[in-house]
């Protein structure tokens, strides 16, 4: 197909070259030259935008991957957080009553 007839079906657009095809414009005969070259560009573009699809998804796919490994991240270091808590009001508790005993205790 020549670079002009290129140009045309570009400018046209898939809708319309489909839309164009269902009424014969580009062939009638299925075995048609300019039919078949239009069905192969229709192909090409097809798998153009499948591709480009994917790579969107792959892109969006990537994106959550990195969103959880931050939230695990962060829940990793809300737990750390969270025993350390824990872990220090035991020692203020255990300290508290260490105190009240021998402070607090009658002599």
């Amino acid at each position: 197909m020549d670079k002009a007839s290129l140009d045309s079906l570009e400018a046209k657009g898939v809708e319309q070259v489909l839309r164009e095809m269902a009424q014969g414009k580009h062939g009638s005969a299925p075995d048609s030259k300019l039919r078949i070259e239009v069905e192969d560009w229709l192909r090409a573009k097809q798998f153009s935008a499948s591709e480009q699809a994917s790579k969107r998804r792959d892109a969006r796919e990537e994106e959550t991957l990195a969103i959880a490994r931050s939230a695990l991240s962060n829940s990793r270091r809300a737990n750390f957080i969270a025993i350390t808590a824990a872990i220090l009001a035991a020692a203020a508790t255990i300290i508290a009553a260490v105190i009240g005993v021998i402070y607090v205790a009658p002599k």
